[in-house]
């Protein structure tokens, strides 16, 4: 072989090395009973602004395969297809990561994620944080999903799985990143998330466009609503018992209430449709667990046999906090709207649920009688 033919190998050789070790592959196991028969696949860009079609794979005999280049990583969803042509109306989205393999099963409609390194990370912190929401008491599951990021904060995919699902606000999350994973690959994913006084990363001016008061919403301070606790002859007392039972569901729901409200600032500068999509999941989520907690409390209260006139002061000023919330809420997607001028449907979807919800709890409220 001549020394240009060989330098022809050696470059041909070297650019095909370089292509297999930034190749992403996932592997799709769909359970028997499952019609997904195929899935669309999208990748967002690198400011995940936009997300683009690239294709579609085939389910054969309840396998597939899916393959590609990348240069860094991106996010990326599946979306199932069934036989009669129709699509599902949800996806599986997480990281598309370059030497990294991702292995998803798919099973009664849940999609289970692991593979190489940072995909067995990721599906670990899932894993462990839908058992801790399933089994374990409000107050008991904060503490495990806090502690589970606290004790996994070097590995990505714990970290990048709280942080795009939103499991913990993120101002929470971005406390555990370390100045090295944080200039990592992963970087252009931390720097939507640092503040403008942080040295490393310089966040964009957005301070042409309109942003929304968040400061409509009010969190409630549960500790105005009235459990009795003072012993007064001839009045109705709680138990120590009853008193500590109130109050523990009281912090678990100020916790959510909490939660919501960060949810909120965390749109104020935030114009990618991707991350915009994922938080109004999470508030409509949220605000389903906040409504069982309500209900939990206000059914509690009723077991522990208040006298009927002050029973009803109590239950007016408990609905009367759950109602600000909600009504708080709602002034909030009106800011957005009049800002952005349009929101995804998963904004829709969140601010039906709320509109349900107020309505919900003033049926409630109105059936509450307090004597002047």
């Amino acid at each position: 072989m001549n020394k240009k033919l060989l330098s022809i190998a050696i470059l041909t050789i070297v650019a095909l090395a370089g292509q297999a070790q930034n190749n992403f592959k996932v592997d799709v196991k769909v359970t028997q009973g499952i019609e997904d028969n195929g899935y669309l696949i999208h990748l967002f860009d690198r400011s995940q602004t936009h997300r683009n079609y690239v294709g579609k794979i085939t389910v054969t005999d309840k396998r597939t395969t899916f393959e590609t280049h990348l240069d860094e990583p991106l996010v990326g969803d599946l979306t199932a297809t069934f036989p009669d042509g129709s699509v599902c109306t949800h996806c599986v989205r997480f990281p598309f990561v370059p030497d990294e393999h991702a292995e998803v099963k798919v099973m009664n409609g849940t999609f289970y994620l692991t593979g190489s390194k940072f995909y067995k990370e990721w599906g670990n912190a899932d894993e462990l944080v839908e058992n801790a929401r399933k089994f374990q008491k409000q107050y008991e599951t904060d503490n495990l999903i806090r502690n589970y990021l606290k004790d996994h904060a070097s590995e990505e995919g714990c970290v990048l799985y709280y942080l795009k699902y939103n499991i913990l606000p993120a101002s929470q999350v971005m406390k555990v990143v370390s100045p090295a994973m944080a200039g990592g690959r992963f970087k252009h994913f931390f720097a939507d998330y640092r503040t403008q006084d942080d040295d490393q990363v310089e966040m964009p001016q957005v301070s042409d466009i309109p942003v929304p008061d968040v400061n409509a919403i009010t969190v409630p301070d549960v500790n105005a609503i009235p459990v009795p606790n003072v012993v007064v002859p001839g009045k109705f007392e709680l138990t120590p018992i009853q008193k500590m039972q109130a109050e523990q569901k009281l912090m678990v729901i100020k916790f959510n209430m909490e939660w919501i409200e960060d949810a909120y600032k965390s749109l104020e500068d935030e114009y990618s449709l991707y991350r915009m999509d994922m938080t109004f999941g999470q508030i409509t989520q949220k605000n389903k667990e906040l409504d069982k907690q309500w209900q939990e409390f206000i059914k509690m209260l009723k077991g522990f046999d208040i006298p009927g006139e002050e029973a009803a002061k109590i239950y007016a000023k408990t609905y009367e906090e759950i109602l600000k919330f909600y009504t708080g809420q709602d002034k909030v997607f009106f800011e957005l709207y009049k800002a952005r001028h349009s929101l995804p449907k998963s904004a829709e979807k969140a601010q039906k649920v709320i509109g349900k919800l107020t309505e919900k709890y003033m049926k409630e409220a109105s059936r509450i009688q307090v004597k002047k």
